[in-house]
């Protein structure tokens, strides 16, 4: 049975039993509970950043250890391409994504001489992704059924700069922040009583 805890993000047992085991396998300590996995009061909608007033992913925040590592739950609800344009991104730290349920294929871009490659890999349930700061990436495809992913940082000190690659024309462009995400961020979670 689902529970729906926020608009757009419906949570099950299985849902839970693969976060469950998958903490305990990756991230010990970090327990969680049935009754904390459903409290909407600790997920977080992340905004689409199309026109359109959804998210495309929830967050859950499990730890931010003294040394700035991260170790967070993802629930997949769109892939990060949601149009034929592609806008590979890079991330301010590396990162392994555990894949506990579900799955996804992402395009990664590389910069080879004067061209860019891109290849396809699809990752799948017990499959682990590992995102340096020099990757750009794209999540183009989630498998059917939910995907719920524990994202595992590394320390604040491996942090960089972060942006998107034009395909094209292998130009960077520096990460901006929308000027409307933190107000479409806040239209998401009102359950939130500050969003960061």
């Amino acid at each position: 049975m689902r529970h729906q805890i926020l608009p757009g993000l419906s949570l099950d047992h299985t849902m839970y039993e693969a976060a469950a085991a998958g903490l305990t396998a990756h991230a010990p300590g970090h327990a969680l509970t049935w009754a904390q996995f459903l409290d909407p009061t600790d997920w977080r909608l992340i905004p689409d950043p199309g026109p359109q007033p959804r998210a495309y992913k929830a967050e859950r925040r499990l730890a931010i250890r003294p040394d700035g590592q991260m170790i967070t739950l993802h629930a997949w609800l769109l892939p990060d391409r949601r149009s034929n344009t592609a806008t590979p991104h890079s991330h301010p730290w590396q990162f392994q994504s555990h894949i506990l349920l579900g799955g996804y294929t992402e395009q990664r871009y590389q910069r080879i001489n004067d061209h860019i490659t891109v290849e396809d890999a699809t990752h799948r349930y017990r499959d682990t992704n590992t995102v340096d700061l020099a990757t750009f990436h794209e999540v183009v495809d989630l498998e059917p059924g939910p995907t719920i992913t524990l994202m595992i940082t590394g320390p604040a000190i491996e942090r960089g700069r972060w942006g998107y690659l034009d395909p094209e024309t292998g130009e960077f462009t520096p990460n901006r922040p929308a000027p409307d995400f933190t107000k479409r961020l806040a239209a998401l979670n009102p359950h939130m009583p500050r969003t960061q």
